[in-house]
């Protein structure tokens, strides 16, 4: 899926652009005799890029943060929340606002991350949500919240896993129930069924015309 880069906590360290990690420091920030946290320079100009932390002290980084931009603040966070050896949550702040506005799960801790949700307006809330049902790889249903209210109001799905949005549902007057669908049934890119609920039941619409 998009939007997010992938590390796996395994002992080694991150590489960027080709460059060879520098590590400057390490620390032992509990006194138990073990090096918990890395500060390192990922692009060998003397800054620290990245920093790795071991926050539950059991030989395992489970926690970097990283300046991927090179611009001085770190915009990027890997967490492996259950310290299994597998970053399972991570966020990043694409705008440089200092607030993550992407925020990625692997909810099967399968080492990819299959949810990805997006603060597209940035205005602390997650207007959309994409999920990689099959785990292929890529997203097949995406959640929007298209008025920013806080509820889902449209599902894009990929009902055949052929890259192609097949299925749109919408709630089109904001009520909380969904009250359109449009239909891609030959997956050609061409809506040949649209539904509509009036008086509280489903009604096909005649000639659909639109593109999903």
């Amino acid at each position: 899926m998009s939007g997010m880069d992938k590390l796996t906590n395994n002992g080694d360290q991150t590489t960027f652009n080709g460059q060879a990690p520098i590590v400057l420091s390490e620390r032992d920030t509990n006194g138990d005799g073990w090096k918990d946290t890395t500060h390192i320079d990922l692009t060998g100009d003397g800054r620290v890029d990245e920093i790795q932390r071991d926050t539950t002290h059991n030989g395992l980084v489970d926690y970097i943060e990283t300046d991927s931009t090179g611009d001085g603040r770190f915009d990027t966070i890997h967490r492996d929340t259950d310290s299994n050896g597998i970053f399972n949550m991570a966020e990043r702040d694409t705008n440089g606002n200092g607030v993550s506005d992407v925020f990625a799960q692997d909810t099967t801790r399968d080492g990819r991350f299959d949810t990805i949700g997006r603060d597209t307006n940035h205005d602390g809330n997650v207007d959309v949500t994409e999920y990689d049902t099959n785990g292929d790889g890529h997203s097949d249903l995406a959640e929007l919240d298209t008025n920013h209210n806080g509820s889902v109001d449209m599902l894009r799905n990929d009902t055949n896993y052929n890259g192609r949005i097949d299925e749109v549902v919408v709630d089109i007057n904001h009520d909380g129930s969904f009250d359109y669908v449009a239909i891609d049934s030959t997956h050609d890119g061409a809506v040949d069924a649209q539904y509509a609920q009036i008086n509280n039941e489903w009604v096909e619409l005649p000639d659909p015309s639109a593109l999903i």
